[in-house]
């Protein structure tokens, strides 16, 4: 039984590739009209990536894994685009040109990014954990906490953070405790 198309047929994965990509590129030249309505020249919507603090913080460890991990949770592409725009390889996909398109619509409505819950101009709500030390989480009990802001402050793993603060949990306890 054939749930999809005309009867005639499945498609292969070459038509279906092809019509995502049309697709595509009607979704880009309707941005390309949108752009031109704003007056926002398609020139001055940078080909290359900008990638962010925290990208660049990664990069600057050598974890390229850790660095494509954030650009994909900032961004939203694939492991591929997101791969190419930290490698600096390759040229845009169309998703990535059309995303940068919309994020310069969106610029020039005044639209805040889609991070940027609270309106501050960075791409998180603020920091609940903020003036929060790992020493005061641990002494309310707060653990799961304590291990997420020390992660924060230093950029540890998941385990090696939870090593750490039940360290230091069992030295705040004392002998004992």
């Amino acid at each position: 039984m054939e749930i999809f198309g005309d009867g005639g047929g499945d498609w292969d994965e070459e038509a279906q590739r092809a019509a995502a990509a049309e697709a595509l590129a009607a979704i880009e030249r309707r941005v390309d009209r949108l752009l031109e309505f704003l007056d926002v020249p398609l020139d001055s919507v940078d080909s290359r990536p900008e990638l962010s603090e925290r990208v660049l913080h990664w990069l600057s460890r050598g974890s390229l894994i850790h660095a494509i991990k954030a650009y994909r949770e900032e961004t939203g592409v694939g492991l591929k685009e997101a791969k190419e725009a930290v490698e600096g390889t390759g040229t845009a996909t169309p998703t990535v040109r059309i995303a940068r398109k919309l994020d310069a619509v969106l610029e020039r409505l005044g639209v805040p990014a889609a991070g940027d819950v609270d309106g501050d101009g960075d791409d998180a709500p603020d920091d609940p954990l903020a003036g929060e030390t790992v020493d005061s989480l641990l002494t309310q009990d707060r653990v799961m906490e304590a291990i997420k802001l020390y992660r924060q402050q230093t950029g540890a793993g998941l385990a090696d953070a939870k090593w750490a603060v039940e360290e230091r949990r069992r030295e705040l306890r004392g002998p004992g405790g």
